[in-house]
C-alpha cells in the first residue's frame, strides 16, 4: 500500500497448552478512516486465515468505543459549584453506567447498572 509504514516487533508472550508452545501474532493497523480500517482489517484477516496452521484469526476493530470530546466552560461550572472531575464522573456514569446495587438470585449476585438511553 502506498504510504504504509510497516514495523515488525517480537512479542514475548507465550502460552503453554498441552506441552506445546503457542505464540500469538498481532497486526496493528492505524488510521483515521474507520471504514477504510474495517476494509483493510478484513482483507488482512482473510490473508492470515489462508496461511496453513493459523487459527483463531480475528479483528478487534469492532471492540473499540466511540469517543466524545466535551469541553467544559469552567466559569459556568464554577457558577454551579461543579468541578471538572465531578462533571467528568457524571458524564462517564451516564454513558458507561454505574453499579447502583447488586441483586442476589439463587446465590449469585448480579450488578444493577444504571445508565442513560442512547
Amino acid at each position: 500500500m502506498a504510504g504504509a509504514e510497516i514495523e515488525v516487533k517480537a512479542v514475548s508472550s507465550m502460552d503453554f497448552v498441552g506441552g506445546s508452545m503457542l505464540t500469538s501474532i498481532s497486526i496493528e493497523i492505524i488510521g483515521d478512516d474507520l471504514d477504510e480500517l474495517d476494509s483493510i482489517s478484513k482483507q488482512v484477516a482473510e490473508i492470515v486465515k489462508s496461511v496453513p496452521g493459523t487459527r483463531e484469526v480475528k479483528t478487534s476493530l469492532g471492540e473499540g468505543k466511540p469517543e466524545l470530546v466535551i469541553k467544559i466552560d469552567r466559569d459556568k461550572a464554577t457558577l454551579y459549584g461543579l468541578s471538572s472531575a465531578q462533571i467528568a464522573q457524571t458524564v462517564n456514569s451516564a454513558v458507561s453506567g454505574s453499579v447502583a446495587t447488586r441483586y442476589k438470585i439463587d446465590g449469585e449476585e448480579i450488578d444493577v447498572v444504571i445508565k442513560t438511553d442512547e
